[in-house]
């Protein structure tokens, strides 16, 4: 019965509103701060590819010798911001992770303590540990793992892609256009074999 109803789309989306309400809103200043740092991290990547492009010009075309020891210190500190910006987003994030599990578990805890005598005699005492366990700590994998995951290189990949615009448009446009056309190519090759 319970699957039926996340079956339906609306019954998890009100899940999906109900779970950001009660679990993530208490740690929505962390996050935002965490998101911020995710886009500092995604600029940083993009500045060390925008970076490429002009010291090669200077190293090789134009022969400057000084461009052999800028260019190795403004990687190494667009690494740098780069490291410590995963760290602290990094952070922020397993942390609301395991804040929302151990509030999930708890309010589980809570939930199984008033519950039904009853109800608790006829279930097995392994449903009620997964549930305390296993189930709250998918929602922290969740979190840490598949949010962070998809926001993280959906923002690497919107730098990138504007750094690629900036650099030569032209070129840009035709792999934009030729990327999806190789992408469903290989996917039906993919399924041929």
């Amino acid at each position: 019965m319970q699957s039926d109803r996340l079956q339906n789309p609306k019954s998890r989306s009100e899940l999906a509103r109900r779970l950001i309400q009660n679990y993530v809103r208490p740690h929505a200043a962390k996050v935002v701060i965490a998101v911020s740092f995710m886009i500092g991290a995604a600029a940083a990547k993009a500045g060390a590819a925008y970076s490429l492009g002009p010291v090669m010009k200077q190293i090789f075309e134009s022969k400057d010798p000084d461009m052999l020891f800028i260019f190795p210190a403004v990687v190494l500190v667009l690494i740098l911001i780069l490291a410590g910006a995963t760290y602290v987003h990094n952070i922020l994030m397993n942390f609301v992770g395991q804040r929302m599990s151990a509030d999930i578990q708890i309010g589980l805890y809570r939930s199984l303590a008033h519950s039904d005598l009853a109800r608790v005699n006829n279930t097995h005492s392994g449903s009620f540990i997964s549930s305390l366990l296993y189930d709250a700590n998918l929602m922290q994998d969740a979190v840490t793992q598949g949010i962070t995951g998809i926001a993280k290189h959906f923002l690497s990949l919107a730098f990138l892609i504007g750094v690629m615009y900036f650099r030569d448009w032209k070129l840009a446009i035709i792999a934009t256009a030729v990327f999806p056309l190789a992408a469903l190519f290989t996917r039906r090759l993919g399924k041929l074999m």
